[in-house]
C-alpha cells in the first residue's frame, strides 16, 4: 500500500512519491510485470496524475478508482462555510467580539493545511490541468458508490441515517453521492479515451 498525508502536500507531490516508491521495489518503465493500481477517493487523483503526467502509463497496466472525486468534491466549500461559521460562533459565545486580527489568524491557520482540499474543489486549476492530460491509453475502471441505493437492512439502516443527516446531505443539494463526492463527479473522466473507462455505479 502507499500511504500519504492528505491535507498539506500537493497531489502532484504525492504522485511523484508514488513513482519513486514503485521504482524502489523494481517497478519502473519496462519492469515486465503486471501492475494494477487500486485507489480510493483522493488516491485516485494521485494515481491519475502519476499515470497521466509522470509517465506512469508505462508502469501501470490498469487503474481501478473507488469513489474518486474526478470532478471535485463539495467538502472544500463546506470548509469555507465552516470557517465563517466558526467566526460567527466565537463571536456569539463571547460578550466581547473577537478582533478581526485574531479571527484572521484562525482562518490563516486553516488555510496553511488545506492544500489538497483546495485542489479537489470543483473547477480548481489542478482538476483543469488533470482533465487536459493526454490519453494514457490504459484501462480505467471507475466504481461509484451511491447512498441513495444503499441496501435497506436492519443493520445498515441506523448507520445510513447517521451518515445521511442534513449536515452531510446539504453540500450535495440532493444529488446522488457517496458522502465524499457526487456520482456525477466520480464519473468525470475525459471522453474519447482508448480504452474507454468502464464505469460501475
Amino acid at each position: 500500500s502507499f500511504d500519504y498525508e492528505s491535507l498539506n502536500t500537493s497531489i502532484e507531490t504525492h504522485a511523484r512519491s508514488l513513482k519513486q516508491k514503485l521504482a524502489e521495489v523494481g517497478l519502473e518503465h519496462n519492469h515486465g510485470k503486471v501492475l494494477h493500481i487500486v485507489a480510493h477517493s483522493m488516491g485516485g487523483l494521485v494515481a491519475r496524475w502519476f499515470i497521466e503526467r509522470e509517465g506512469g502509463n508505462a508502469i501501470a497496466n490498469h487503474l481501478i478508482m473507488l469513489g474518486t472525486p474526478n470532478g471535485g468534491s463539495p467538502w472544500p466549500t463546506v470548509q469555507a462555510w465552516g470557517t465563517a461559521a466558526l467566526a460567527l460562533l466565537l463571536n456569539s459565545l463571547t460578550t466581547v467580539a473577537w478582533p478581526v486580527k485574531v479571527l484572521g489568524s484562525l482562518v490563516a491557520a486553516i488555510e496553511t493545511i488545506d492544500t489538497t482540499l483546495d485542489q479537489i474543489q470543483p473547477g480548481s486549476e489542478f482538476l483543469k490541468s488533470l482533465g487536459a492530460s493526454p490519453d494514457p491509453q490504459i484501462p480505467y475502471t471507475i466504481l461509484a458508490g451511491n447512498t441513495s441505493i444503499a441496501v435497506d437492512s436492519n443493520r445498515l439502516k441506523p448507520l445510513m441515517e447517521k451518515l445521511m443527516s442534513d449536515a452531510v446531505a446539504l453540500p450535495f443539494f440532493g444529488q446522488d453521492n457517496d458522502i465524499a463526492a457526487t456520482v456525477y463527479s466520480i464519473k468525470q473522466v475525459p471522453e474519447g479515451r482508448s480504452p474507454q473507462p468502464q464505469i460501475h455505479e
